[in-house]
């Protein structure tokens, strides 16, 4: 009999010691969130944004077109933090503490059922200090990893509890907490729909679940999924006129397939940017890619590459830790419930290899499996200390009396593994911070202290515009003629770049400004003081064309 079937199902998810290792998780992470200096960039100033306007009244957009890559949740939640907080950054670094810590619950929750007490107790102190999910996720771009992954593992939890003991109201509640996954990042739906073919299959085996409780469970699951699915889903056929599961998927694919990155400020033909073209959609993404699978196989193999060399580096999930995972996997041999158990994690990652390494790999993108992998570390460690326990009492030949020694040693691995994790929380904080670029944060600064409200701010990177308060107007990679153009028929007013990304994503724009042109006088310039003569990031005032 294993440790999880004597005391798993007696201790509360919700017990106090669980809400206070939560609380701690949480205040962790608000430290370490105002602590760490950071900036919002990638991704995370465009969610910003469109929350800010979506709760304005100004609908889901930027300035005007209709948003249709990102999905909503995220950005309605740090909006309304937003609103509470009146500062954008703060906002985001509240979501990212709170949906941290919560995420406690659900990994106890199921390692706890799988495993007993002492795994859960151990993944979920593991969570709460893992560097990739306190620092890291602070520098990553994006910010959603905290909720997605609050509300996937929620989900996720839920589904093996209402399989297990075949209750239909946590089937449906998983269902709903999907369905706000995806409503957070759409791979979401990816693991909705391997994980109803997974309960499926579950249920089939089960000998208490005839075909028409099988078909109704199914349905407990499935309904809310879509009920909270199918509105984002008629919006993007709305406004694209095609059924899809999400925007970003021509975009990715293109990405991956072409020779530079940031393809989304191409200006196209109509005269707006990528991003924002109505154009964008009329590629087949799917016809292109059934065109040529040998690059996506070429691909699949570079990606795999990359997720060995970076996703087991020190920072994220450090590679002297995957022993333990191979004890906690192999110590014991499999029966048909630890069969199920194992299927039901494994899943949880291979979702992640067959959804992105088609296309690119990025850690943020693979952070669901860190809870897993965390699971099995936990497992593992405690099995090495009981065979710890096991070797002192063989060499003594007698069983070890003193419970303070046995419980030393049988902790002995755990707290190594702690200690580990806990060491590497500064270390990891301070490559981030040795590499991360200041200057947009800087530039919005100025912007805001020495321009007018009504100023509009043309760069590439939304954050500068959100820390200047002005307007956003994008920043086309096209000619100087149509660059100009575009800047004139937006009356952008003050253009803002770094000079360390001209030369890659906007060349053309990089030779004009070597040269100097009329249209632009320097206003500002910031060097990185942590990197001197190597990046600056250059503000720029926009001349008013002769005929204003």
């Amino acid at each position: 009999m294993t440790e999880n079937e004597h005391d798993s199902r007696q201790f509360r998810v919700f017990h106090p010691t669980v809400v206070a290792l939560v609380t701690a998780a949480v205040l962790l992470r608000l430290g370490l969130s105002f602590m760490l200096p950071r900036t919002i960039n990638g991704d995370e100033p465009m969610y910003l944004l469109l929350g800010y306007n979506l709760l304005a009244g100004n609908g889901f957009t930027y300035s005007g077109y209709p948003e249709l890559h990102f999905t909503p949740l995220y950005p309605i939640v740090a909006g309304l933090f937003h609103v509470l907080i009146g500062d954008f950054e703060t906002a985001s670094n509240l979501v990212y503490a709170l949906f941290g810590g919560l995420l406690l619950f659900p990994v106890f929750a199921m390692a706890r059922r799988i495993y007993g007490v002492k795994t859960a107790w151990l993944a979920a102190v593991l969570m709460a200090i893992f560097p990739a999910l306190t620092v890291n996720v602070l520098y990553w771009g994006s910010l959603t990893e905290p909720l997605y992954l609050s509300l996937l593992y929620g989900g996720l939890a839920l589904l093996l509890i209402g399989l297990e003991d075949d209750r239909l109201g946590m089937l449906a509640a998983a269902g709903a907490l999907l369905g706000l996954a995806y409503l957070t990042r759409p791979e979401a739906v990816v693991y909705f729909g391997v994980f109803v073919i997974f309960a499926w299959i579950w249920l089939l085996k089960s000998v208490n679940c005839g075909i028409r409780r099988t078909w109704f469970a199914l349905g407990s699951f499935v309904l809310p999924f879509v009920v909270l699915a199918l509105p984002y889903i008629w919006y993007l056929h709305v406004h694209t006129g095609q059924w899809m599961i999400s925007g970003k998927i021509d975009f990715v694919s293109q990405e991956a397939s072409a020779s530079k990155r940031y393809i989304y400020f191409d200006l196209m033909p109509g005269g707006e940017i990528a991003w924002l073209s109505p154009d964008r959609f009329q590629r087949n993404t799917l016809q292109s890619a059934l065109t040529n699978p040998g690059d996506i196989l070429r691909r699949v193999i570079k990606n795999g590459r990359s997720f060995k060399d970076q996703f087991f580096a020190g920072g994220n999930f450090w590679w002297g830790l995957t022993p333990l995972v191979v004890v906690a996997l192999l110590k014991h041999p499999w029966d048909q419930r630890r069969v199920r158990h194992e299927a039901f994690l494994i899943t949880i990652i291979l979702v992640l290899l067959l959804t992105f390494l088609p296309f690119f790999f990025v850690v943020r993108l693979f952070a669901p499996a860190f809870p897993v992998l965390l699971i099995w570390t936990a497992r593992g460690a405690l099995y090495l200390g009981r065979w710890l326990q096991d070797t002192v009492e063989l060499w003594r030949e007698k069983s070890l009396s003193n419970p303070y020694l046995k419980s030393v040693l049988g902790w002995l691995p755990a707290g190594m593994v702690t200690g580990i994790l806990i060491l590497t929380i500064p270390v990891t904080a301070d490559g981030w911070i040795r590499t991360n670029v200041f200057g947009y944060k800087e530039a919005g600064l100025w912007l805001k202290a020495h321009t007018p409200a009504d100023a509009k701010v043309m760069t590439q990177e939304v954050a500068v515009a959100l820390y200047a308060d002005r307007h956003w107007v994008p920043s086309p990679n096209t000619d100087w003629a149509h660059f100009m153009q575009y800047a004139r028929s937006h009356d952008a007013n003050y253009l803002v770049v770094g000079d360390f990304k001209l030369v890659e994503y906007q060349p053309q724009l990089a030779h004009t400004l070597q040269k100097g042109t009329p249209e632009l006088e320097l206003v500002f310039s910031f060097e990185e003081s942590h990197m001197p003569g190597l990046i600056k990031t250059l503000v720029y005032r926009i001349s008013k064309s002769s005929d204003e």
